[in-house]
């Protein structure tokens, strides 16, 4: 008897594969995208910020960034970091819970891993013709993941201060107010501190601006309410924009298309 296999989630495209040593005083500005990337330090120690959360990862961690999730990373503890970034595009039901936390490899899953690099790496040479090795380099990362969801422990890594830890707070206060239109004034009086303390803080820690921190949230709470087949006038309400046309304008400030197009792009029903 055959037991059918049901596929949880499958990696459809590989790229940007950086190995970098980093700099004593490196200092990534921050980002997001759409795309899932996956970060491993095999050397020295860089400090990473994740939304709200701040890590640091030392030899054998890894990290998984969700799409459209803010990060940060920069050296710390006076060291240049050698970095391994790699990213992938699946579909289906990827395992949420892999994006929670920092892993600390075992030395078995760090030999795993760094195979999975040398075949990206040689998949990712325009002029390979290898028709298997796509093939190869996905089925070694979904056996790597997977395996990373069941034996891993995670790494007690969670940068604490006392500015890191109002930082935290700060950026969770954005996310629970993201509907709402939140003022950096009304944010600093709600945390009994003042403006220029949190912009002090976010630079700090997330290298933005509050404002950019939190339109990017509102960004990404607008895609996934675009996604989810609200529309435009709902979504504009929702999220307490004075106007549908001045949530389209947000929008498309921010992605470069508009929210009909950015459905039309994805697939979703316009």
């Amino acid at each position: 008897m055959f037991q059918k296999i049901e596929k949880q989630f499958e990696i459809e495209s590989i790229g940007f594969y950086y190995d970098r040593v980093f700099s004593k005083d490196h200092d990534f500005k921050g980002e997001r995208h759409d795309f899932i990337e996956l970060v491993y330090v095999c050397e020295g120690s860089a400090q990473i910020v994740e939304n709200e959360n701040i890590y640091t990862l030392n030899n054998g961690d890894f990290v998984l960034h969700a799409p459209m999730e803010f990060h940060r990373i920069k050296s710390a503890a006076d060291t240049a970091p050698h970095v391994y970034n790699l990213s992938i595009m699946v579909s289906g039901a990827f395992p949420t819970q892999l994006f929670d936390g920092v892993y600390h490899l075992s030395r078995e899953q760090q030999t795993k891993y760094m195979e999975c690099l040398h075949l990206a790496e040689q998949f990712l040479i325009p002029q390979d013709t290898d028709a298997y090795l796509g093939q190869q380099v996905a089925g070694g990362l979904t056996s790597f993941l997977l395996n990373l969801c069941q034996k891993t422990h995670k790494s007690d890594s969670f940068f604490i201060d006392s500015g890191a830890l109002l930082y935290r707070k700060l950026a969770k206060s954005m996310q629970v107010a993201v509907d709402e239109n939140l003022t950096l004034e009304s944010l600093a009086r709600k945390n009994y501190i003042s403006v220029s303390y949190v912009k002090k803080l976010f630079r700090t820690y997330a290298n933005v601006t509050p404002k950019e921190f939190y339109d990017e949230l509102r960004v990404k709470e607008a895609m996934d309410q675009l996604q989810n087949g609200r529309s435009v006038t709902e979504i504009a309400r929702k999220m307490n924009f004075s106007s549908p046309n001045f949530f389209c304008a947000f929008f498309k400030r921010h992605t470069g298309v508009t929210p009909s197009a950015y459905k039309k792009r994805h697939g979703f029903d316009v």
